[in-house]
């Protein structure tokens, strides 16, 4: 997810990394908009979580 154009910054930036928050809605977010959805999240982890089990 982090090799995508909206996450470059996140990316690039250890501060701004660290700045990351859980809003109300269990969004992972950061100051300067961007986002990732829990549903996206769940979704890239499943296979992942499958192969574990």
């Amino acid at each position: 997810m982090l090799q995508r154009q909206l996450l470059a910054a996140v990316r690039d930036d250890n501060g701004l990394f660290a700045q990351v928050v859980v809003d109300e809605s269990g969004t992972l977010a950061w100051p300067d908009g961007a986002d990732l959805a829990p549903e996206v999240l769940h979704k890239l982890a499943a296979p992942h979580l499958r192969q574990q089990a």
